[in-house]
């Protein structure tokens, strides 16, 4: 784990940074991408085209806001993702950070970041996120930037030939370290 605080940039993916991200999910996380973007079955990879055509359609989502998670160097460690589509008061957000940057505080930085923009910018009065049972690292890494348990969705996923649970998170913004409205 980084000692200081890890320096990030939430900034718009270049179309080399989309072929990045679909090596990502041709070679080490495919059911991490296939989880973030909600592709189904998440063992089939996309082609680079379906891909693109993935990422543009999350990018044409009325407030959804889809962005590389950049270290200080420039290189492109993860992705992030702020929605709204359905409720503006309630955003969900995602973070997913490769295996090769892991554990360098890149996720929490990029967490803090949606989430300090959340509760500043916008009138959100809670924020949420959806942890697949099988990702230990995303049930141990949620109450560690701020967000509690809030339920269950049973058997909501398929791995390695048995169902599995999700677990809901949510923060309201009076628990958000920056929250006042």
């Amino acid at each position: 784990m980084a000692s200081e605080k890890a320096r990030i940039e939430l900034r718009s993916l270049s179309e080399g940074d989309v072929a990045e991200v679909h090596r990502q999910q041709n070679s080490c996380c495919p059911a991490e991408l296939a989880d973030f973007f909600d592709v189904e079955p998440p063992y089939l990879p996309l082609a680079l085209e379906k891909f693109k055509s993935t990422i543009a359609e999350y990018n044409r989502k009325e407030r959804t806001y889809l962005v590389g998670v950049f270290t200080h160097d420039g290189n492109l460690a993860g992705l992030a993702m702020y929605g709204a589509e359905f409720d503006a008061t309630w955003p969900w957000l995602s973070v997913l950070i490769f295996p090769e940057h892991r554990r360098k505080g890149f996720g929490r930085a990029a967490a803090e970041e949606l989430l300090a923009k959340a509760f500043g910018q916008t009138h959100a009065h809670s924020a949420c996120c959806h942890v697949p049972g099988w990702s230990e690292a995303g049930l141990a890494f949620a109450p560690k930037v701020g967000f509690k348990p809030a339920g269950r969705s049973r058997r909501s996923y398929f791995m390695d030939g048995k169902f599995v649970d999700g677990f809901f998170f949510d923060m309201l913004r009076s628990e958000h370290k920056g929250g006042r409205l």
